[in-house]
């Protein structure tokens, strides 16, 4: 038998294989004309494929990963990688645009790359380059002989002009006052920007200086193209608006969703938090504020406005520092600017003090803009929380009792309840509506700008919890808080705590209790005025439904409304009250509902949460005649404490 050895003499070259890297996009959404593909120049919320045309010897083509790289010095760039492709045959849908000129006469191959990424690019120079491997038959030993070549990339540039609103006016302030119309002036200009011609939805709302929205429109506008927009004066309902100054926002395909092809002209990053105003004599004044955002401010003025509703000073620029908005500040968060301003009118309306702030997200913001937030938005309060639970390994909490059936672990309960009065349900006094507001955060904001938490789950014992309460209210007031409380209590008079020390748990807050060594008592707590609800979840804090012992003592420096249990919670659901804690504070908290709408509830005040909550204490239906006083005891400084609320 003779073996049949063949090979090829000559190498493979570029005549056997042709690659090109497509932007596919459609410069006019109006003309009703196909999709286009180029390999260079200015596009608008495109999309890539690669394409391979090949011939014998080559039969498969393989790509290692393609890469989008953004060409700015605005900003650092990291480029975006994909390895994952699934390689179709012949060309994809739409495609205008063949590699070769006899396509009859090639194998030809498709991958899409980077989906849904075209709306999302920065307006920007980029580079797309595709790096792949092709395997092709070099002889037969009779069989055929495969060998892979590469790897080789092709490469591709072009630019981004995505759709963008813009405003030369975008901090002009407008002025509505129908009993004088010489001072009016409720126009603006905004503009439409984009490589692909098009009519899109513009939805453009005129807010109060407070933050209040009056009017919305929704409109269809050509774009690329500067508009005008003139404000009558009416609110969404057709009333007059109240005479004073307002501003305006612009949003282009405000329905697209995150992922979609839409702009705001108005940073989402940063607003106006919390803020005051301190007036020193008639020619001075000072603007304290706090300003909401994950970076710093860019930067942050003020400005002021007579009752004519011309403006007097500013802009005056201020601090720039920041907290999340989810943090109730600390006193060193407060930014403060000092205006000079002569305060001589005699007027019976007011003078207005606006505060505007823009982002530094120009790194985040598609055509590399630093944005302005709306003016002195409405502030909502956000209170604290104190959450503290933990593990009791020996199952009872005082040196000599007989032992409990088992441990105790609640280190779970505060983040849990904390998720709850993140937010708040309330209803909007303007217009009745429901609407969710941030609620209570256990995080701070420490000095040296780090975050720390309120949340306490690692033993730090009666005196620990003293100083973190302590520090709590004293340095968040006059903020509004809640402290929560799941362990181990008893007689009535106590709660334990597990000592830092690993075989301790004798660390015991309460009141003086016979043959019993109590370690730090409520008289050492700081005055509670700021705390709203303080929550015991474990046995025996109380000895009757009106809060006497420990829930009482607590009440008694301050807090508003203090809820504990009168009787020992074993036998009922473990964690003491888990299931029974979590109705509670959802009631306190109101319900969002499905979407927002869908079983959406206000928040109710303690008395209505506890008579939800002490049905969830026992496994089966509650007896005839039982209540929540049956269980619970409650007390409090405020006049009713049952009526208090979170809101």
């Amino acid at each position: 038998m003779v073996a049949l050895l063949l090979w090829f003499a000559a190498p493979l070259d570029a005549r056997q294989i042709v690659t090109a890297i497509h932007v596919q996009w459609d410069n006019n959404l109006n003309d009703n004309q196909p999709w286009r593909c180029v390999t260079t120049g200015e596009v608008a919320n495109p999309c890539f494929h690669f394409v391979v045309a090949y011939k014998f010897p080559i039969t498969d083509v393989m790509v290692d990963w393609a890469e989008l790289q953004e060409l700015t010095q605005a900003h650092p760039v990291q480029p975006i990688r994909q390895t994952n492709f699934s390689v179709q045959i012949g060309l994809p849908a739409g495609c205008s645009q063949s590699p070769v000129n006899d396509p009859q006469n090639w194998s030809i191959q498709w991958c899409g790359m980077f989906p849904m990424m075209g709306p999302l690019l920065h307006n920007a120079p980029h580079r797309l380059t595709v790096q792949y491997r092709y395997l092709a038959i070099v002889g037969y030993n009779p069989m055929p002989v495969y060998e892979t070549f590469g790897p080789f990339r092709t490469t591709v540039e072009f630019s981004v002009r995505n759709l963008v609103v813009s405003s030369s006016d975008e901090v002009k302030v407008l002025k509505w006052n129908p009993d004088r119309p010489e001072v009016c002036d409720t126009t603006f200009r905004y503009s439409l920007d984009s490589a692909q011609r098009r009519d899109v939805p513009v939805r453009t709302s005129i807010y109060s200086t407070d933050g209040a929205k009056v009017y919305e429109v929704t409109e269809q506008k050509a774009c690329p193209q500067t508009h005008t927009f003139s404000w009558d004066g009416q609110t969404t309902s057709g009333q007059p608006a109240e005479p004073g100054l307002y501003v305006f926002d612009v949003e282009v395909n405000p329905n697209a969703g995150s992922s979609g092809d839409t702009d705001r002209l108005r940073s989402g990053r940063i607003n106006i938090g919390e803020h005051k105003l301190e007036i020193h004599n008639l020619g001075c004044f000072t603007s304290r504020y706090i300003l909401r955002s994950i970076r710093n401010a860019a930067s942050a003025w003020s400005e002021v406005y007579a009752p004519t509703l011309e403006r007097m000073a500013g802009p005056v620029f201020g601090p720039t520092h920041a907290i999340p908005p989810d943090v109730p500040p600390a006193p060193h968060d407060w930014c403060s600017l000092t205006t000079a301003v002569n305060l001589e009118y005699c007027s019976q309306q007011s003078y207005r003090f606006l505060l505007w702030a823009r982002d530094s997200f120009s790194d985040q913001d598609k055509a590399h803009r630093e944005k302005t937030c709306l003016t002195n938005q409405r502030v909502y309060l956000i209170g604290w929380f104190a959450g503290f639970g933990f593990h009791f390994s020996r199952g009872n909490f005082i040196s000599g009792l007989p032992p409990m059936p088992s441990e105790l672990d609640c280190r779970n309960m505060p983040g849990e309840i904390a998720h709850i009065v993140k937010e708040d349900v309330k209803r909007d006094p303007a217009t009745g509506k429901l609407q969710v507001v941030p609620g209570y955060s256990p995080k701070v904001v420490l000095p040296g700008g780090q975050t720390g938490s309120l949340i306490f789950t690692n033993p730090i014992g009666a005196s620990g919890f003293k100083m973190k309460l302590n520090e709590a209210v004293r340095g968040l007031s006059p903020r509004s808080g809640i402290v929560y409380y799941a362990g181990h209590g008893g007689f009535g008079t106590l709660i334990g705590f597990p000592d830092p020390a690993p075989e301790s748990e004798d660390e015991l807050f309460g009141l003086p209790t016979p043959g019993i060594r109590v370690t730090v008592t409520p008289f050492d707590l700081i005055h509670l005025d700021a705390v709203r609800v303080f929550y015991l979840s474990a046995c025996q804090t109380c000895t009757d439904s009106s809060g006497s012992g420990l829930v009482a003592a607590i009440a008694a420096r301050g807090a508003q409304a203090v809820v504990g249990f009168h009787r020992s919670l074993q036998g009922l659901k473990m964690p003491p009250g888990k299931d029974a804690d979590k109705v509670f504070f959802r009631s306190l908290a109101g319900t969002k509902g499905v979407l927002f709408g869908l079983g959406a509830r206000e928040g109710t005040t303690v008395g209505q949460a506890l008579d939800l909550a002490w049905q969830h204490l026992i496994a089966g239906p509650p007896k005839r005649g039982q209540t929540w006083r049956d269980y619970y005891g409650v007390a409090g400084s405020a006049p009713n404490p049952l009526n208090v609320t979170i809101k």
